[in-house]
């Protein structure tokens, strides 16, 4: 049996982590390690992961602090826990998702087979508290295959999620690390994007066997949260990095660039919205008009209408002519 490394990163959620850890101790295939990289938590995690690996060896706990890294956040950590870990196929787990009992032995029964492929992605089920409380329905990932998962990243509609995939580790090697520049958001959706462009092989298996954690709607923390990863321009930093993917492998299409084009004034637009600047607002505007997927009328309308509903008000008319400057970026091609 093939070792399974499981790596997590975690934060100050140790009631949520320890839920998690229970999830990867009830998997039926046995042959796994659980390495979790700790961020620096102050409310007990460390202590409890240490005794918990006195009842059971095969999790271990990494410190980020002790490797000395100045970096932090969730994907340092993974970056962190890929250099610890002993197993050939890899799964990346965030500290707030759930494992059904058959994930890890689903998975792995694919990629012993088939020996082709650099991946399996099982599909997620949304859940709050138990899985399944919000209904046998609610199912992240989409399987059908007349859209291709690249054209999904790029338009926003997220095919799967961190945990989603398991790896083979000479894929990873091959994708390289989770990029540490993009601090709060847009990490995941990054590298994905990445391992695509750069050809991993992948197979999607149907069927929920593992559970994505939904933030409450009336969490105050979820929103303000939300509006942050706008207002700071991380969600445009991050995508500035997939367009750099795209273009830079040969991935681009005529199509592919509309809908980046678009993605980039929605972008713009949320960003304001929320109260970002306009240097953050207008950073992802002059990297696609430098890339060619703005021509240069739409660039200056972009930020006409920006200025305006900046110093002289008119959220509405700028918002509602940003919008079909959009929509006609798709529609011309």
């Amino acid at each position: 049996m093939s070792l399974v490394s499981v790596v997590i990163p975690t934060l100050n959620r140790l009631p949520l982590l320890q839920a998690t850890v229970a999830s990867v101790q009830a998997q039926v295939y046995g042959a796994w390690e659980l390495v979790i990289v700790d961020d620096g938590s102050s409310d007990g995690t460390t202590a409890w992961v240490s005794a918990e690996r006195a009842r059971d060896p095969r999790i271990r706990l990494v410190e980020r602090s002790s490797l000395r890294s100045e970096t932090h956040g969730a994907q340092v950590c993974r970056n962190l826990g890929l250099q610890q870990v002993n197993g050939e196929v890899v799964l990346f787990l965030d500290s707030d998702d759930l494992l059904a009992p058959d994930c890890l032995h689903r998975r792995q029964q694919v990629l012993q087979k088939e020996r082709s492929l650099d991946a399996v992605v099982g599909q997620a089920g949304y859940f709050q508290d138990q899985p399944f409380d919000l209904g046998i329905d609610k199912i992240w990932g989409n399987l059908d295959p007349e859209e291709g998962d690249l054209d999904r990243f790029l338009a926003h509609a997220i095919p799967w999620q961190t945990s989603g995939p398991l790896w083979r580790r000479e894929a990873l090697n091959c994708i390289g690390p989770w990029d540490e520049r993009l601090q709060h958001v847009g990490h995941d959706h990054e590298f994905h994007v990445r391992a695509l462009c750069r050809g991993v092989r992948f197979r999607k298996l149907a069927g929920v066997d593992y559970f994505w954690r939904v933030p409450r709607n009336d969490s105050l923390s979820s929103l303000e949260s939300f509006k942050l990863r706008h207002r700071d321009g991380g969600m445009i930093t991050a995508y500035r990095a997939i367009i750099a993917e795209v273009m830079g492998n040969g991935c681009s299409t005529s199509l592919r660039e509309a809908v980046m084009a678009r993605e980039v004034i929605r972008l713009m637009m949320d960003c304001r919205n929320f109260g970002g600047s306009a240097q953050c607002c207008e950073q992802g505007l002059l990297d696609a008009a430098q890339r060619g997927l703005l021509p240069a009328w739409k660039l200056v309308a972009s930020r006409v209408l920006l200025r305006c509903w900046w110093r002289i008000g008119g959220r509405l008319p700028a918002m509602a002519l940003l919008n079909r400057l959009a929509g006609e970026a798709v529609a011309s091609r």
